[in-house]
């Protein structure tokens, strides 16, 4: 879901992606990039979240600052930053576009986090008893939000349901921390010395850790099915997903898989990096879907997110050093 998008088809598609592709770069493998138009004055960033049908939102730089930049109908749209707040970061999207942000209080330089939608920011509140500090985690197709309230002495992780009562409270561990958040209110967590777990309800489920590895790191759940990776010594971490509780499968030769998508498409990077940042790659399932190719006169390129629609979002580097890039969407090539 998570970090914790096929394209709307019609003149809109074919007209962005005729203005911003350059010829002979379309298609390569089953995937092709569309690089997604900014808004003037803006430059390199991070698409780090994908509604869908074209929904898509990001912080990208204009200047020395970033502002939170949203896209509907493949039209972007600057968004700024809440009131009295700077260096916004966007953490999910769901499939209707409300965006979760967090941001740091101008004054106190206190973390809150806020859901974006059309008409503006909203705040989230912390639960009684806890500082007014929220960082937000994730945010499901239905509305829960999943956050971590508190501080070091009185930490916990929160869940505020979409019905607006009141949230739920789960008491963190030092070595615990909330990942992401299915539909179904299903909470995926890592422990550093037990391993990852779901909580539901209350109730807990352990994660299999593959064989001749422990503590697993997951990234990411939709519709029950869970991945992450497990480093190896020497060379790296490796791909895997977790289609029961009790049953990790490697996916083949992946490195850390980003995310998951409601159709089990996934998106991360391959073991084998060919290149410097290594190259984007998708699994169906556990089997290979396809490598995610470069525009030309780019050097690398990280994904980030799947939409509703299967289509994924990211950024084309410029540089071998550079963190941000230009935003990109891939699609699957008829």
């Amino acid at each position: 879901m998570r970090l914790k998008a096929l394209l709307c088809a019609g003149m809109v598609l074919a007209g962005v992606a005729a203005s911003v592709m350059p010829a002979g770069a379309a298609a390569q493998g089953s995937w092709h990039p569309v690089r997604l138009e900014l808004p003037d004055g803006y430059e390199t960033g991070y698409l780090l979240t994908a509604a869908g049908k074209g929904g898509y939102a990001g912080m990208f730089k204009s200047g020395d600052d970033l502002d939170v930049v949203t896209w509907t109908d493949w039209r972007p749209s600057v968004r700024g930053v809440p009131a009295g707040h700077y260096s916004p970061y966007v953490h999910d999207q769901n499939s209707s576009g409300v965006v979760l942000v967090t941001a740091s209080d101008s004054a106190t330089g206190e973390s809150h986090t806020f859901t974006l939608d059309s008409h503006g920011y909203h705040r989230i509140t912390s639960p009684d008893g806890y500082s007014g500090a929220v960082d937000g985690i994730a945010i499901n197709a239905r509305g829960d939000i999943l956050g971590m309230v508190g501080d070091e002495h009185n930490r916990a992780t929160a869940l505020w349901p979409a019905s607006g009562s009141e949230p739920v409270v789960i008491p963190d561990e030092r070595d615990t921390q909330a990942k992401d958040l299915d539909d179904d209110g299903t909470i995926l967590f890592n422990n550093r010395k037990t391993g990852p777990f779901l909580w539901r309800s209350g109730t807990t489920e352990k994660l299999a850790s593959p064989d001749k590895f422990s503590y697993p790191f997951v990234s990411s759940i939709s519709n029950g099915v869970v991945v992450g990776s497990m480093s190896v010594v020497q060379s790296g971490p490796r791909g895997y997903v977790w289609r029961t509780p009790g049953t990790p499968v490697e996916l083949p030769n992946s490195g850390e898989p980003a995310a998951i998508g409601k159709t089990g498409l996934i998106v991360g990077k391959l073991f084998d990096a060919r290149g410097p940042y290594g190259l984007p790659s998708t699994w169906q399932g556990a089997d290979p879907a396809g490598d995610l190719p470069l525009i030309r006169g780019y050097q690398g390129a990280n994904a980030y997110a799947i939409g509703a629609d299967g289509v994924i979002a990211g950024v084309l580097k410029p540089g071998l050093h550079d963190e941000g890039g230009m935003p990109v969407v891939w699609q699957r090539t008829p």
